[in-house]
Formats: structure tokens, C-alpha cells, sequence
């Protein structure tokens, strides 16, 4: 019986190989191999899926504002914050949230997210910082979850004084962002 299923196989696999099907046996642990038959449709061409993918992040001029401090981002997506950005906290969080335009229509947004947030001072552990871009139907993430940062006596601004944004795995945001300086809140 094992002998005549492995010659099926083996008949199936010539059969599919000559049609032009991908075959790929997958083993499962010592069990029997499953096999994975993946047929390609003639009508759309093939196109290699990369792994980390590089965006064009042409952030739109703030409009004018009066500035207040400057968060600089560089990397990936380089640009620099001048305006007052839109902060609250609630219950153990601060957050602190920067939106911007991109001239292809995109969104960019950065994050300030200080968990277990207790008042003004300086957080090395429990704070995030984190760049977003909407790009063609795809997320783009890049972050850093232990950033060192420091909230104002006054709780209206918050200083970065260096953090070095890695890209998120599952998304396919590539490169290094590195974010430094000052915001201020609204």
C-alpha cells in the first residue's frame, strides 16, 4: 500500500511538473510529508514580494505656526517637527501624537506613548516612541519600546534625547528612523 501511494505520488508530481506547477514537499516532523501544490494563473505576472521595502516619506511643510521646540527625525523618513503637537494623558499614560501630510497623499503620524506615566520626570523604561506611515495600502511601522525621554516640570513638553527607531516585524518599514529633540504640547 505504501508503494503504491509513494508511485502515485511520484506519477502526480511528473503529471503537475510538466504542466508548469510548483511542488514542494513539506515534512512534519518524522510524519508523513504533506505536498503543497501552488499553480500559478497565466494572466498576471509574477513579481518578487520583498522582504523590507524602502518608501519615498516627503513630508509637507508644517503650516505656519508659531515653532516651539524642533523633533528632529532622520532615516527612513527624515524630517523635522516644529509645531506644537496634540498630548493628553489618561489614566498611566501620556501620549503625545504628531500628524502630518505627505505629497503623495500619505499620513505620517509619530507617537509618544509613556506607560505607568506618574507625572513629570525623566522614563527609561515603559515609553514608546514610534513613527507610522500609511503608504499604498500598507502600514509602516518604526519603534522604539524603552526610549529614554523626559516630560517637562510643567507636563506641556517632552524631550527625546536620542532614539534609534528599529522597523516593526510583520510590517515592511526598512531602515533606521532616529528621532531627537523637543515638542511641545498644545
Amino acid at each position: 500500500m505504501r508503494e503504491r501511494r509513494r508511485l502515485t505520488r511520484g506519477i502526480l508530481a511528473g503529471i503537475l511538473l510538466s504542466a508548469g506547477v510548483l511542488l514542494t514537499a513539506c515534512s512534519s516532523g518524522g510524519k508523513t510529508s504533506d505536498l503543497l501544490v501552488v499553480t500559478p494563473d497565466p494572466k498576471s505576472h509574477a513579481t518578487a514580494v520583498p522582504v523590507e521595502m524602502h518608501i519615498s516619506c516627503d513630508v509637507l511643510p508644517e503650516p505656519s505656526a508659531q515653532p516651539s521646540t524642533a523633533l528632529t527625525f532622520s532615516g527612513a523618513c527624515a524630517f523635522d517637527h516644529t509645531s506644537k503637537a496634540q498630548c493628553v494623558v489618561r489614566v498611566d499614560d501620556f501620549y503625545l501624537y504628531i500628524d502630518r501630510k505627505m505629497a503623495n497623499s500619505d499620513r505620517l503620524a509619530a507617537y509618544i506613548n509613556v506607560e505607568k506615566y506618574h507625572g513629570p520626570g525623566t522614563y527609561t523604561k515603559n515609553s514608546v516612541v514610534s513613527l507610522q506611515v500609511v503608504h499604498g495600502g500598507q502600514l509602516y511601522i518604526w519603534e522604539q519600546n524603552a526610549a529614554t525621554l523626559t516630560v517637562a516640570p510643567d507636563g506641556r513638553s517632552v524631550t527625546v534625547p536620542s532614539a534609534t527607531l528599529s522597523p516593526s516585524a510583520g510590517t515592511p518599514a526598512g531602515g533606521i528612523e532616529t528621532v531627537d529633540g523637543g515638542a511641545a504640547c498644545q
